[in-house]
């Protein structure tokens, strides 16, 4: 397939709006070459005079992305299947992808953990930022923040609740309430947990968390969104923005960031999506630049990194709308 990237060149790299993911097998760019469509859809649209599409194009595009990564060829390449893995996964579909699996182990002392790496949009500045995870299990915390500790991990953006409403008449755990009450530490196995410091702002919670592993210590910040309910969007819109804001400055301490929500796809893909596009809209103003954007770029991106990413049409036709708000702000 000819390549269709477009790219804006930066002081530390390129952010790529539509394309291929640099130095990466995007496998899922070159099957965009099956669809006159799919062609369109990657390219995207200017961001002089942008519109949202109608909901009727966005479930078509939104359905290109998922019809892409049902092949049998993407359902092999997952990792955590093994007998000794498929216990530590909190979701039998939801497996990391093996070309993003660090070869040394994101946990030093574990075999496994369900995490994937994925870059943010500035690359290289940006390669392996974040890693998508999906929420600790009971037996799983410990590989939690050995994660944490050996990534040396500068914050963590938590999605869920440890309790969330799937039915009227039925709650079901989704997320282990893995960190310890203000002011208390926590023991799992070798490590010791210290919330040392809380504040509870509008749709949030913030902690300093101190993690001691032998004679090793690391602090890490924990944003924790307690409004966005599961396989949902926010009920409010602003909340979520504040959210996206964060993230930005997040990026600049240069640290690594865990973003996580139950199974670590749905709604960590929307705000990783989210973040990137604004990111990308953001450059283009500030230097007079219209060099366009593509939602279905990103989320297919995302998804070569992560499966699932951006889980639902409202997800996506949220991310457009929000978009349509960036693009047309003065």
């Amino acid at each position: 397939m000819k390549k269709i990237a477009s790219v804006i060149k930066t002081a530390t790299g390129e952010m790529v709006i539509s394309g291929p993911l640099p130095a990466h097998e995007d496998l899922s760019y070159f099957d965009l070459g099956a669809s006159i469509h799919f062609t369109a859809f990657e390219l995207g649209r200017n961001l002089k005079n942008y519109r949202k599409l109608s909901l009727n194009s966005l479930i078509k595009e939104f359905h290109a992305v998922k019809i892409i990564f049902e092949q049998g060829k993407y359902l092999q390449m997952y990792a955590g299947t093994g007998k000794m893995e498929m216990y530590l996964n909190r979701y039998e579909d939801c497996l990391p992808c093996i070309i993003y699996i660090d070869k040394r182990n994101l946990v030093h002392h574990d075999p496994y953990i369900n995490a994937s790496y994925i870059s943010g949009i500035d690359y290289p500045e940006q390669k392996d930022l974040y890693i998508a995870t999906q929420a600790p299990l009971p037996y799983t915390i410990s590989h939690f923040w050995h994660m944490v500790l050996n990534q040396q991990v500068g914050s963590i953006f938590t999605l869920c609740q440890p309790l969330e409403i799937k039915k009227v008449t039925t709650t079901k755990g989704r997320c282990e309430e893995y960190w310890p009450a203000q002011g208390k530490k926590a023991t799992f196995n070798d490590l010791t947990i210290e919330n040392k410091q809380e504040s509870n702002l509008k749709s949030r919670q913030e902690r300093e968390i101190e993690i001691t592993y032998q004679d090793k210590k690391w602090t890490t910040k924990q944003i924790h969104f307690t409004n966005w309910p599961d396989k949902s969007i926010p009920s409010e819109k602003d909340d979520l923005e504040q959210l996206v804001n964060e993230l930005q400055n997040e990026e600049k301490k240069k640290k690594k960031i865990i973003i996580h929500c139950s199974a670590g796809v749905g709604r960590t893909g929307t705000l990783l999506a989210l973040t990137q596009l604004k990111t990308l809209i953001d450059y283009q103003k500030n230097n007079g630049l219209d060099l366009g954007i593509s939602v279905f770029s990103i989320v297919r991106r995302l998804r070569e990194q992560r499966v699932f990413s951006v889980q639902t049409i409202e997800q996506y036709e949220m991310i457009n709308d929000f978009v349509e708000k960036w693009v047309n702000r003065k």
